[in-house]
This record gives structure tokens, sequence and C-alpha cells, in this order.
């Protein structure tokens, strides 16, 4: 398989969902970085620092909460216009706690990202993905950036 020669920064602060899709991506021969939410509190700070890195990022994969309630679940969604204003044509997945699809796909085009999807966790390891939604949310990021 030849090297995809993509790469894909994920914003996220569950570090297990982190390593669950980008563990798949990297098999796949994708270069994945990642940014926790915290550490992009001041958001065009940290993406003008991570320069070098927009400039070669081909999709962004951004964790939401349904309805943040605090400034600090805001930031997510307050990022997806400076993420477009450091890296036009960046392709955006949100993948969100929103159990459902639509509502998931709904919340990506008012936040005016490329996708949404849910996250679903797993009943029987706390704090993981399914399995098969890490795979789905992996394929996706592949589609996007075709």
């Amino acid at each position: 398989m030849s090297k995809p020669n993509k790469t894909i920064l994920f914003i996220e602060d569950e570090e297990i969902h982190y390593n669950q899709v980008a563990a798949y991506l990297k098999q796949q021969g994708y270069e994945c970085q990642c940014l926790g939410i915290e550490r992009f509190r001041d958001v065009r700070q940290e993406a003008l620092k991570h320069q070098p890195v927009a400039a070669v990022v081909d999709c962004v994969l951004l964790s939401t909460t349904p309805q943040p309630k605090t400034d600090e679940e805001h930031y997510g969604v307050k990022s997806i216009p400076i993420l477009r204003e450091v890296c036009p044509g960046i392709k955006i997945l949100l993948y969100t706690q929103l159990a459902d699809r639509d509502q998931a796909s709904r919340q990506a085009g008012f936040c005016r990202a490329h996708a949404g999807l849910p996250k679903q966790l797993d009943p029987h390891k706390s704090g993981y993905l399914l399995e098969s939604n890490a795979h789905e949310i992996a394929d996706k990021v592949r589609d996007l950036i075709k």
C-alpha cells in the first residue's frame, strides 16, 4: 500500500479516543498529531504557534460537546473559523457526544464543518469508543481527504 502522505490534526482531550482512531489511520500510513482542547484555549495564538503543522494539515478531527455550557466547552466550535483562516481549504470533521447521527450532522452544518459523527462509547470499556465507531470516524476522515 502506498503512503497517503496526509496529516490529520486531532483536537481532542480524551487521549484514549485519539489513540483509538489514530491507530487505525496510522496503520494506513497517515500522519496524526494531537492538540488537547485545553491547550487550544487561545485558538488563534495556538494555531499560529503550530503554523508549520497547519501548513501541512489535510484534515482536522474536532471533538465537541453537544451543548457547551462553559467557555472551555466552546473552544472547539470557536476554533473552526480560525482553523479555516490559518488553513484555507482544510477539511473539518466534527465528532460529538450527540448520540444521534442526524443531530451530529446538523451540528456540523451549523458549525460549518464538512461532516459530523456521534461518539459512541463502549459500554464494556469505560472511556473507550466502540471499535466500530473508531473505524467509522477514521473512514470518514479518509473519505474527506481523498
